[in-house]
């Protein structure tokens, strides 16, 4: 009877290794996923901001061509005709 016993304490417990190891194959498995969508989110942001970053730049290079464009006027002499 005791080894009965014995044997199905030792078989409760092997069921409750496997489960647990289970557990901690999913938790890594949703840490590993947690992580890669983490990166991705990232690399999303970055591209985010360098395509604002570019619409910037591209909206300063017009203001200075406008800028640039209305201070350059034919030379007038300076004195006047004489």
């Amino acid at each position: 009877a005791q080894v009965n016993q014995s044997n199905e304490a030792h078989q409760k417990e092997q069921t409750h290794r496997v489960q647990v190891q289970a557990q901690v194959q999913s938790l890594r498995n949703e840490r590993r996923d947690l992580r890669a969508q983490v990166l991705n989110l990232g690399i999303e942001k970055a591209k985010l901001e360098q395509t604002n970053l570019l619409s910037k730049i591209s909206r300063l290079q017009q203001a200075l061509d406008q800028r640039q464009s209305n201070h350059t006027t034919p030379a007038t002499p300076v004195g006047g005709n004489r």
